[in-house]
């Protein structure tokens, strides 16, 4: 689980998954809930990303 704070606004909490060398991240809104999965909608404001090693 991840959870970022900036300033003084409510955290923005998401979730992580490390395999291999590759990273998944899905992150919610400021103030939101944490997503469940590893997806983004088109209103539900989560960022959702997949990083891959080189």
């Amino acid at each position: 689980m991840v959870s970022c704070v900036r300033g003084g606004e409510a955290p923005q909490l998401g979730i992580f998954e490390l395999s291999g060398d590759n990273l998944k991240t899905c992150v919610g809104p400021f103030g939101g809930e944490r997503p469940s999965g590893f997806a983004s909608s088109k209103d539900g404001g989560e960022t959702f990303s997949v990083w891959k090693g080189c």
